[in-house]
């Protein structure tokens, strides 16, 4: 339903649209969980730009010469190698190794400003989004994480040569009442927070007028803060360090 939802909302944006972004996307993801008492690592998920990938979508649309809105959304699938231990044992983490199944939803929009001095734009920006990870640990272990959140924007465009445009991008985005589902566990796991920092080193290409090709490499840092006790069990602290390669063609209406 979630997919459909989605997939419903940006096209929909497409008829208002003055640019599309069509692009595939790996991620070499770094996720630890750790204790509360003793913080030590309890257990991992590590993926290569190849084992975590997907496509996204970008919708862009002038307002005016200095504001403009930005409808996204994105969708990753793969599986994660799990480091850590089996379910209520002691054998202690790298006692146990498996496989993860993962899908992640991420889309929202971004109404941004834009100034621009000689060959550079600057733009500062907010928005809301929504974010749902489903992690599959086995068939008797699924974890559905989802959280709606606001984000705010910083960045700059610079016209390096004729048709090649470099930039810089900065994005903030805070949980609003983060959330965690488990199977086998009635009732839900409240998160303390979720902090989400990153940047971005966009570079376009200009083919024509209406067609242009870009590459992003996009580092991400996510802080989880641990949640409440639900029938005896909690969703620990946890740390995310994400970095995406992007690679897609934009197309200027």
């Amino acid at each position: 339903m979630k997919k459909i939802l989605l997939t419903t909302a940006l096209l929909s944006s497409a008829l208002l649209a003055s640019s599309l972004k069509v692009g595939v996307l790996g991620v070499a993801m770094d996720y630890r969980e750790y204790s509360k008492t003793t913080d030590q690592i309890l257990d991992s998920e590590t993926t290569s730009l190849s084992d975590l990938k997907g496509m996204e979508l970008k919708f862009d649309s002038e307002i005016n010469d200095y504001l403009s809105y930005e409808i996204y959304g994105s969708y990753i699938s793969g599986n994660s190698q799990y480091i850590g231990s089996l379910l209520n044992s002691n054998a202690g983490y790298g006692s146990y190794v498996g496989s993860t199944a993962n899908s992640i939803i991420d889309t929202g929009a971004i109404l941004k400003n834009y100034n621009k001095i000689d060959d550079a734009t600057i733009y500062i920006g907010a928005g809301i989004g929504y974010k749902y990870w489903k992690r599959e640990l086995s068939a008797a272990q699924v974890e559905d994480y989802s959280w709606m959140y606001g984000l705010i924007n910083l960045g700059v465009e610079y016209k390096a040569f004729e048709k090649v445009t470099i930039g810089l991008d900065l994005k903030y985005a805070y949980a609003y009442e983060p959330q965690m589902i488990a199977t086998g566990i009635s009732g839900t796991f409240k998160l303390g927070g979720v902090n989400t920092y990153s940047f971005g080193i966009p570079i376009t290409y200009k083919f024509s007028k209406s067609y242009e090709f870009y590459i992003d490499n996009v580092f991400e840092t996510q802080k989880i803060t641990e949640s409440n006790v639900v029938q005896g069990f909690y969703e620990p602290r946890s740390t995310t360090q994400n970095h995406y390669l992007k690679v897609g063609v934009k197309y200027n209406f």
